[in-house]
């Protein structure tokens, strides 16, 4: 009698569990395919795979060239931004020293003197700004 009402016990939780994870991936089902589609603001980022093969396609060269492509802008950029890296259309690379600032030990909460240092900085074109986010109509 025990071993019956546990399996009938285990037979209706089953058939809830089955219910809801039905109906979660389901969701996730169309979280994921939404997703994909459409690279909207709620859309996934895009890979180093899919901007080559973007670029592939629009310059109707082999995958192989786009990324060597990448690359090599990507090289150029790290060697070029101590002296301020233009992409036309896309921003500005520039490194910019920070001057020495007062901070707090997170863990202790005693006041310290955060170091200058050198830091990387990227500042985004207008025409970028304005592609992204349109400038509203007066």
């Amino acid at each position: 009698m025990l071993l019956r009402n546990s399996i009938k016990f285990l037979i209706y939780h089953l058939n809830i569990y089955r219910s809801c994870f039905s109906g979660l991936i389901i969701h996730i089902i169309n979280i994921n395919y939404s997703s994909t589609n459409t690279r909207g603001t709620m859309g996934k980022p895009m890979t180093k795979g899919d901007i080559v093969g973007a670029l592939a396609e629009k310059m109707s060269a082999t995958k192989r060239a786009s990324s060597d492509f990448l690359d090599a802008l990507v090289e150029l950029a790290y060697t070029e931004a101590k002296n301020d890296f233009t992409i036309p259309g896309l921003g500005k690379i520039t490194v910019v020293e920070r001057q020495k600032r007062k901070g707090r030990n997170p863990s202790t909460g005693k006041e310290i003197t955060i170091p200058a240092k050198k830091v990387v900085k990227f500042k985004v074109s207008k025409k970028l700004q304005d592609a992204v986010f349109p400038p509203k109509k007066k």
